[in-house]
């Protein structure tokens, strides 16, 4: 498993993988596993409560919403 790191969400950049743990965050139907990986496409600040992180893959676009002050575990850079 990759070293992780706890990160803000606005400090994401594309590219970066990160790893959800369901328990803490239902992402179905996206993964029925224990943890949901996703790499950034973008991130961007809709307003003062509310952060759109968009995801790779898929032939639609996807995206999932966090408040600016939440953290994230992602990979290591």
């Amino acid at each position: 498993m990759a070293d992780l790191v706890t990160a803000p969400v606005l400090e994401l950049q594309a590219g970066d993988r990160v790893h959800e743990r369901n328990d803490e965050w239902q992402p179905h139907p996206f993964s029925t596993d224990e943890i949901y990986i996703y790499t950034v496409e973008s991130v961007e600040r809709i307003n003062e409560d509310s952060v759109l992180v968009g995801i790779v893959g898929g032939d639609i676009p996807s995206g999932i919403n966090y408040g600016p002050q939440d953290t994230v575990r992602r990979e290591m850079r």
